[in-house]
């Protein structure tokens, strides 16, 4: 019996917020991934250990060759934020499949010096409309440790709704963090949009 392997699907690998340019990953973003990402350690590395302390270009390069290559495989779509006045590099938002179901999970950051201006709302909302438009998903989490209040304001402000507290549910050096579950479903998304 011959499988045939399903082809990658194909799907807009760019789209426009009322401020921001969300892209698909290039080779010439590795410099700018890494600058955003040293700039942002004492922020970002206690809810996301990639951006640790001794973060390095490799490991920039890593990344971006990694979701270039895989654009697509398992639903994982990662995208650049741009301011689109100044097209500065100000963090990344993307989705990747979590199991054989209708939905995926959403994940952001940003670099500290662009926080507190609306841009992850702005992200998150546009990748969500990109992912039911696109993707024609039906549920999009967003899973995230209790003691991340800036990324739990974001979740709020997309119209996630708050579904539990999952205990123990992620390892961020080599401690377990309760997490916040919140949810959008595709149906409730149509229907905020009808009215």
């Amino acid at each position: 019996m011959n499988l045939i392997k399903p082809a990658k699907r194909q799907v807009a690998d760019q789209f426009e917020t009322e401020r921001l340019v969300i892209r698909r990953y290039q080779t010439t973003d590795i410099e700018a991934l890494y600058a955003a990402a040293r700039e942002s350690i004492e922020e970002v590395s206690r809810f996301l250990p990639w951006c640790h302390p001794d973060y390095s270009i490799a490991e920039s390069k890593q990344w971006v060759t990694l979701v270039i290559k895989n654009w697509g495989v398992s639903n994982l779509f990662s995208f650049v934020i741009e301011e689109k006045s100044s097209r500065r590099f100000i963090g990344s938002v993307g989705i990747n499949a979590v199991d054989l179901h209708p939905m995926v999970n959403l994940g952001y950051w940003l670099r500290s010096s662009e926080t507190g201006k609306g841009y992850a709302i702005e992200a998150a909302q546009g990748i969500i409309d990109w992912t039911f438009a696109e993707l024609q998903s039906q549920r999009i989490e967003i899973i995230l440790s209790v003691e991340n209040n800036p990324s739990k304001k974001v979740a709020e402000k997309t119209g996630a709704r708050h579904e539990g507290i999952l205990a123990s549910r992620l390892l961020l050096h080599g401690r377990l963090h309760d997490a916040h579950l919140f949810a959008l479903t595709r149906d409730s998304r149509l229907d905020d949009h009808s009215t």
